[in-house]
């Protein structure tokens, strides 16, 4: 196998966006580009220079439209996985890879099939602050369940961080990670068609700080990304400030690193 470097995998990452949008604009399913992938869109015109995967978004939905209709195999080599096409699948969230490609993970027990981007569902939530935060407490305890039952032994961890793996192993004994991913799966739609107008990515999500409002999808524009026009927010702003706050500044240059250790490789 011929293993793939940062630049090549990047433009793979790229050509999957651009199958998802071709199918996405064919069937009328809306998207946008999300995380820090919407964020380099907008700061960088691109990838964030240290970062090293796509994100986008799906309101629910679309999310299960997609899910549902998207070909066993597009195009000739890229395909979905989620819980609901794939037995094995322990994330409560969706990958399109392409098939000719596999991934060797490093720190995590999560099998991925190939390069891939990565489509989030996104669920309604509580308007009201103080119930959004209840709802919120319990659901990150259980995406972090789900995360410590993925982590893996691996010579990259510290010492700590490995008998943490060994601690989590024991914990999860009797308890599957894709257990673990329907349990988060379930959760994040229990406010769903309540009415509410605030919107979050309740399947993982950690990182971004704020909901948003759902009405953002409704003015969806294209946007530059590595020279290529995607979907994208026209309110970006809102999203982007409840996400990561200053976000035109860059961090600190000791945090300009990506968290990801995968090794990817063309199957031939």
């Amino acid at each position: 196998m011929r293993k793939i470097d940062s630049s090549e995998l990047k433009q793979i990452q790229i050509e999957i966006l651009s199958a998802v949008d071709r199918f996405c604009s064919d069937n009328d399913i809306q998207y946008s580009m999300a995380c820090g992938t919407l964020l380099g869109a907008i700061r960088h015109g691109g990838y964030i220079p240290w970062d090293d995967d796509i994100d986008i978004y799906m309101l629910r939905k679309d999310f299960n439209r997609f899910e549902k209709i998207f070909p066993q195999c597009y195009e000739g080599h890229f395909e979905l996985g989620t819980l609901k096409r794939c037995e094995e699948w322990c994330l409560p969230f969706g990958k399109v890879y392409d098939n000719r490609t596999c991934v060797v993970e490093k720190r995590s027990k999560a099998k991925t099939p190939g390069v891939n981007i990565d489509v989030f569902p996104i669920d309604e939530v509580p308007d009201d602050y103080t119930e959004w935060k209840q709802y919120n407490r319990k659901r990150i305890s259980y995406v972090l369940d789900l995360r410590h039952s993925l982590l893996a032994f691996s010579k990259m961890n510290s010492v700590i961080k490995n008998c943490g793996v060994v601690l989590y192993t024991i914990r999860f004994l009797l308890t599957s990670s894709r257990k673990l991913a329907e349990k988060c799966d379930k959760y994040a739609q229990i406010y769903n068609g309540k009415g509410y107008e605030m919107v979050f990515e309740t399947s993982l999500g950690i990182s971004v700080k704020s909901p948003f409002r759902k009405s953002l999808f409704d003015d969806i524009i294209e946007i530059d990304f590595e020279n290529r026009k995607f979907k994208g927010f026209r309110g970006y702003d809102e999203y982007l400030t409840r996400a990561f706050g200053d976000y035109m500044t860059p961090p600190p240059i000791n945090k300009r690193y990506s968290e990801h250790t995968i090794n990817a490789f063309w199957k031939e």
